[in-house]
């Protein structure tokens, strides 16, 4: 902030806040907090030190920055299976969130309960995606690796011709 003190040869001012939330510097540097929890607004006031009396003063509206988490932050499921997530909002009260999917494979629930689709034939990715109802442009998310089941073999024995064999190993 600049102030400008006019009338008198004594152009030094004093800063001050009201509320004391964060600092201003003796050059009106004015410096928030570290977190901001809630909404609020400081006045920064520049007083005349040749006249007290004479102020000057400016409103800074304080906004808290909103957070989102996922947890977990992956998974591997086969067909048909679950993976609750659960997303923690910070820096608001209103702590909803919207669950969507990239690419739309399996389906999410309003609770984040990810459900795998009922047949998975190629390994593939799948992001689960929180999205804060208190500001849409804050989002986090977990990565589904979705695995088909395993291919198994079964050795089968074949009798090429000549003398009855058995096996030894059953």
């Amino acid at each position: 902030f600049t102030a400008t003190v006019t009338g008198t040869a004594n152009t030094a001012v004093t800063w001050s806040l009201s509320p004391a939330v964060g600092t201003v510097s003796a050059a009106g540097l004015y410096t928030a907090p570290g977190t901001v929890t809630i909404q609020q607004t400081v006045i920064v006031t520049a007083t005349s030190v040749a006249d007290p009396t004479k102020t000057g003063s400016a409103a800074v509206t304080l906004a808290p920055v909103v957070a989102v988490s996922v947890s977990p932050v992956a998974a591997t499921l086969n067909a048909s299976q679950s993976q609750q997530f659960t997303a923690t909002v910070t820096g608001t009260a209103n702590t909803a969130v919207t669950w969507s999917l990239s690419p739309a494979v399996g389906t999410v629930s309003a609770a984040g309960l990810y459900t795998a689709p009922g047949t998975v034939t190629i390994q593939q990715t799948v992001i689960v995606t929180a999205t804060s109802a208190a500001d849409p442009t804050k989002t986090a998310s977990g990565v589904v690796t979705l695995a088909p089941p395993p291919v198994v073999f079964t050795p089968i024995r074949v009798n090429a011709g000549g003398g009855a064999y058995t096996d030894p190993g059953g």
